[in-house]
């Protein structure tokens, strides 16, 4: 979580530079209507990489909170294991004692 919060923090200061990138490339385009002969590269590809990321982001946000959700439903699980475990190895323990230094016919000490 951690790392992907720091992730998000990174963005902020992408996103400014991105935002810098559409301003000057519109003002570029009130120049002239040319295509840039220097860079395959356009904004509108930058555009949509921007947006695949944000797509990405949120498919991540979603996926980091089910995996806690299901660690935490894990956790209630050991938990109630846990629980019904040692009461178990107490009853067992209980028996085992009581058939250790029970006396009389086998039946009648499991009473």
């Amino acid at each position: 979580r951690e790392a992907h919060a720091e992730f998000l923090r990174s963005l902020e200061g992408a996103r400014d530079k991105y935002e810098g990138l559409v301003a000057l490339d519109r003002r570029i385009k009130s120049y002239t209507t040319a295509k840039n002969p220097y860079t395959w590269f356009s904004i509108e590809s930058l555009e949509d990489s921007w947006r695949h990321l944000d797509g990405v982001i949120a498919e991540r946000n979603g996926d980091l909170l089910n995996e806690a959700r299901r660690q935490e439903d894990n956790e209630a699980l050991r938990k109630q294991f846990a629980k019904y475990a040692n009461e178990f190895h107490g009853w067992l323990s209980q028996t085992r004692a009581s058939l250790i230094e029970g006396t009389g016919t086998l039946e009648a000490q499991l009473v």
